[in-house]
């Protein structure tokens, strides 16, 4: 009797698949921003995919607070992998950015992010760049 009443209070515990792959990645995305960890290094740590970290986003924002422009930059740096997809060109961009606008790029970002646009600039081949050379797509 002991055993079952034990085995039930157990189960009262157990997180379903989908809450616990969210806190994982809710663990991710602070070691990003916070820890200055890489989007593959937390995927290998906690056993999920970016997808994972990506979708749980929006739901980690609900929690903590909305991310600043910092977060941002950190967020999507942190997966710069060199594989030449989408997600690292994107970081790649926003790394050449900082080293020209600096802290500029923050507030750019959180206009991004409101508006759920992305940064690009007007022409890649410039050799500088301005913070007026930023366009949302």
């Amino acid at each position: 009797m002991l055993d079952e009443l034990t085995s039930r209070m157990h189960a009262e515990f157990t997180a379903s698949t989908e809450t616990d792959i969210m806190h994982k990645a809710w663990s991710a995305i602070s070691a990003i921003l916070e820890l200055d960890y890489t989007a593959l290094q937390v995927c290998e740590l906690y056993v999920i995919s970016i997808a994972d970290i990506d979708n749980a986003r929006e739901s980690y924002q609900q929690v903590t607070k909305p991310f600043n422009g910092m977060h941002l930059f950190k967020y999507y740096t942190a997966k710069r992998d060199y594989s030449g997809s989408s997600e690292d060109e994107y970081a790649q961009l926003l790394c050449t950015l900082f080293a020209h606008i600096k802290e500029n790029l923050f507030d750019l970002l959180t206009e991004a992010e409101k508006t759920h646009k992305k940064l690009a600039v007007q022409d890649e081949m410039k050799d500088e760049y301005s913070a007026h050379d930023v366009i949302f797509i």
